[in-house]
């Protein structure tokens, strides 16, 4: 990655990501552009000046010779920050996207949500127990998610993400959010090797859109065809939003088909020991990671943490 010059003039530089690369490269003419995103990355606002001297015409000279990062062709780290087109003039606040950690907890040690991928650390965890459902054990404890298979990972913990107003200036707490602004679409992007994502209400996998060079898996879920992932607008006691609230989006995780069938090379070879580990006594292998989440209309992002155990 480098910078471009850009002596003033106006830069355009486009690539087509890794899947559009191969999307082309199939030549069954499926590959049919029909939208784009631009975005601002490395723009500072601050820089224009209003006051300059020299006239309104230099008032955003210094914007306009900002060095621009050459286009880049993987697409999650392409467009960090879209723009938008938003037809209201009086909106005084955007929507955002906010974990909802009130009714599901991160573990209280890790600051993370921790996911289970091998029996070992199922029954140690469990403390020997022969039950042959840890379920009842796991929703006991915070933050964890037994992600051995999707039914158990749909049967233990839900992430929440709450989206609406965390301004109170925006409305009352809790209120329901406009409809034009609320986020019907999510992106959601995840480590392939690690994680799938799992509808909550069916307990199967989220259907795949694809897979990058870079082993990052994209969902995309839709109220139209994965109900199961919407809840309704939470009410002002299940929410940290202080104003209006839309749907919600829910969802679960399962270790990825290669961490599940490779454990210990994982582990050996992206992983770390950590001793006493989530308040236990035991030393567990544990792996770091995220899920990001992105609205597909306003494109507000969140990352969520993820650790991954074995035992």
């Amino acid at each position: 990655m480098s910078f471009l010059d850009n002596s003033g003039d106006i830069i355009i530089d486009a690539v087509l990501t890794d899947a559009g690369r191969k999307r082309m490269a199939a030549g069954d003419g499926a590959f049919q552009p029909v939208k784009f995103a631009l975005g601002d990355d490395e723009i500072n606002y601050a820089l224009y000046d209003s006051a300059n001297t020299s006239g309104s015409a230099y008032y955003d000279l210094d914007i306009l010779k900002t060095p621009l990062l050459e286009a880049i062709t993987r697409a999650d780290s392409a467009l960090k920050y879209k723009l938008l087109t938003i037809p209201n003039p009086e909106l005084l606040y955007l929507p955002l996207l906010k974990l909802n950690t009130g009714e599901v907890p991160l573990s209280t040690t890790t600051n993370a949500y921790i996911v289970i991928v091998n029996d070992a650390a199922a029954e140690e965890l469990a403390g020997g127990s022969t039950l042959p459902d840890y379920r009842t054990i796991f929703n006991g404890r915070s933050g964890y998610i037994d992600g051995r298979d999707a039914a158990n990972a749909a049967a233990t913990l839900k992430i929440k993400i709450d989206q609406g107003f965390d301004n109170s200036g925006a409305g009352g707490p809790g209120t329901i959010m406009e409809s034009s602004l609320e986020e019907l679409q999510f992106v959601m992007k995840v480590d392939s090797r690690y994680l799938e994502v799992v509808n909550p209400s069916n307990a199967e996998v989220a259907e795949l859109v694809f897979v990058g060079s870079d082993k990052t898996a994209t969902y995309l879920v839709t109220e139209v065809d994965d109900a199961g992932f919407f809840l309704p607008a939470p009410v002002k006691e299940k929410t940290d939003m202080a104003g209006p609230v839309g749907k919600q989006l829910v969802f679960s995780l399962k270790g990825g088909a290669d961490i599940l069938t490779n454990t210990t090379y994982y582990f050996d070879t992206f992983g770390r020991s950590v001793a006493n580990f989530n308040g236990t006594t035991s030393t567990f292998n544990v792996i770091d990671s995220n899920i990001q989440v992105e609205g597909f209309t306003q494109g507000s992002v969140i990352n969520i943490p993820i650790q991954f155990i074995s035992f």
